[in-house]
């Protein structure tokens, strides 16, 4: 049976750019290809089905690596398993297809979940294997043939390409020849879940092996003493030695069936035999072949080596370029996520690099490998370090009475700065300086830690009570919450209509018309350490950290996936920060000192 590594499969990936509302991704390990799009609309964000289909791809790695036998209906079982419950309004295509060695053509596995199909062309003739439009897993298998070319299709990709233009873009070309014709037509047309995999099935080739005509020689002589002991040794004539070679095995040296059919001992031997020019050609013919068969074995055990070598490679290596593959698609979506991707790869090539000898392909091609991974990792570093440079008193006017005045929390309008400590809550005219008392506390609140005005209100966090509005115009106090929530760990607040409250743990509760709203900090690769301040309003577009303990500034959208982060020295100590989102810049308050911190 032919082994997974002597199949001489090639593959070629087709993919389209994704877009906010489609994404789509290849996958292959060895012996098994899958193609996977998503497509929802009205997406707010292209992580949502970018992070959906890793997952589905990592849990279709996980399942299918772990059956113990593959056939047809574990195959169907295990991607029943990987795709799980789907969320509501996102369309999917889903085809896999693995090939299992055999003897004498291997057996072809064709899945296909939602929309896709699986094509075909043998020969001149183009055909389905298996299409389906429904949320159920259609399959099929039967034998490859030579020259065979495979293609697995979503919906979208069909569309584009009919079955005769397809056909004649594959032609007798290599499937990585026909990719290079059928990419620009994905990308011009801007499909994001347009996408295809092409494979082309080559018969191993065997080498006849030829038997060696049997070695002619003639009957040895022997004296007197030789031929009393005839009996005893029971001497083979020619014609019976001739046919002894021909039932000897490739392997076998004609020298050693000599000695064992005539019982003639290898050393201290009572028989004199006489070195004729036949019998010198005999003993020259069984030494030659004595080394090639030492030769044929020491290539058979480096064969046996190599090919072991490469198994393991298909292990290892398939999955690291996976994610590396998708890294990349990710840099320019999101950074953190990107780079996650490139540390997984790296830990799994790292892990496996040692296994193979120097020098060998493939451990030139982890080494390869391994230098891509680095400069993107490089590259992502080097792009969340800035330079921070110092700032004039009169950059940010709120950080400057923050500077000169002693309060618990401060915000600001267009008109004036406002605010808090345990006494009152104030307003200084930006103007003028003029400063006025809004509120005085009799009691009202008794901790406070943040404060935020939207649409003339102001909202008062008070740590371990309450979130206290007091209404524009008389300043009326409400309780904002509609039910008690745990404030004890209450850092800071921001506003933009919903109030986010920054927590000594990291984490950030969304408050919407007093309740509780739905936000999760997602995609940090370092967790937030000791975090003092979050900043946002109404018109900007991103939510703002302070992450002191990692010495950076995070950026998170509103639904609280993770965008980008801005490290600089001084943000270790920083106490406060005034984010200018349109311009790019955050003025941020630390050792008494105003910094401009750019933002890219």
């Amino acid at each position: 049976m032919f082994s997974a590594t002597k199949l001489n499969v090639s593959s070629a990936p087709i993919t389209a750019t994704p877009t906010l509302s489609s994404w789509v991704q290849t996958y292959s390990a060895g012996s098994v290809f899958a193609l996977l799009s998503l497509s929802k609309e009205n997406t707010q964000s292209a992580s949502e089905l970018n992070t959906l289909g890793k997952t589905l791809l990592d849990n279709l790695e996980s399942e299918f690596f772990t059956l113990e036998t593959k056939n047809l209906e574990t195959i169907t079982e295990a991607m029943k398993s990987a795709i799980g419950e789907i969320p509501d309004g996102i369309e999917i295509s889903f085809s896999l297809v693995f090939i299992q060695p055999n003897e004498p053509d291997p057996i072809l596995y064709a899945l296909v979940y939602g929309g896709g199909n699986i094509r075909i062309k043998r020969g001149d003739a183009m055909g389905t294997i298996v299409t389906n439009d429904k949320h159920i897993v259609v399959s099929s298998s039967g034998f490859l043939e030579d020259t065979d070319v495979v293609i697995l299709q979503t919906p979208s990709f069909t569309k584009l390409f009919s079955k005769d233009e397809l056909k004649d873009a594959i032609g007798e070309k290599t499937v990585m020849d026909a990719a290079e014709i059928i990419t620009p037509k994905i990308h011009a047309n801007e499909e994001g879940a347009a996408g295809a995999v092409l494979l082309s099935y080559a018969k191993p080739h065997t080498t006849e092996i030829i038997h060696a005509s049997p070695v002619h020689t003639e009957k040895p002589e022997v004296d007197a003493t030789t031929t009393e002991g005839k009996e005893e040794s029971e001497m083979i004539e020619p014609e019976d030695r001739e046919d002894a070679y021909a039932e000897a095995p490739l392997e076998t040296s004609h020298d050693f069936l000599f000695q064992e059919k005539n019982n003639i001992p290898r050393s201290g031997s009572r028989f004199s035999l006489n070195m004729s020019h036949s019998k010198k050609l005999f003993l020259t013919v069984a030494v030659i072949i004595a080394v090639i068969l030492t030769v044929s074995v020491f290539f058979a055990i480096r064969k046996q080596e190599d090919a072991k070598a490469q198994a393991l490679f298909q292990e290892v290596f398939p999955p690291a370029q996976q994610k590396y593959d998708e890294g990349q698609t990710l840099v320019s979506l999101n950074k953190n996520l990107a780079r996650d991707d490139f540390l997984q790869a790296q830990k799994m090539l790292f892990d496996a690099q040692p296994k193979f000898a120097k020098d060998s392909t493939q451990e030139k091609q982890i080494t390869d490998l391994l230098a891509k991974i680095k400069t993107h990792l490089d590259t992502a570093e080097a792009e969340t370090q800035v330079q921070a440079k110092e700032a004039s008193n009169t950059a940010s006017k709120l950080l400057f009475y923050e500077k000169t005045n002693a309060k618990d929390g401060y915000t600001e309008d267009d008109k004036s700065i406002v605010s808090v400590d345990k006494i009152s809550i104030t307003s200084t005219n930006k103007t003028t300086d003029k400063v006025a008392t809004l509120i005085k506390n009799d009691g009202k609140w008794k901790d406070p830690v943040g404060i935020g005005t939207y649409l003339g209100n102001l909202y008062l966090l008070d740590r371990g009570t309450m979130i206290y509005k007091f209404a524009s115009g008389n300043y009326t106090k409400s309780d904002y919450l509609t039910s008690s929530f745990d404030l004890s760990k209450a850092k800071a607040m921001t506003i933009d209509g919903s109030i986010y409250v920054l927590l000594e743990t990291g984490d950030v509760v969304k408050f919407t018309r007093g309740k509780v709203d739905t936000f999760k900090v997602s995609g940090l690769d370092t967790p937030l350490k000791n975090p003092t301040k979050i900043f946002t309003n109404a018109d900007m577009t991103y939510l703002y950290i302070l992450d002191n303990g990692n010495g950076r500034i995070v950026t998170l959208t509103k639904e609280g996936v993770f965008q980008a982060q801005y490290k600089a020295g001084i943000l270790k100590d920083a106490k406060d920060m005034d984010v200018r989102e349109k311009e790019k810049i955050v003025y941020v308050l630390s050792s008494d000192k105003i910094y401009e911190v750019p933002l890219k």
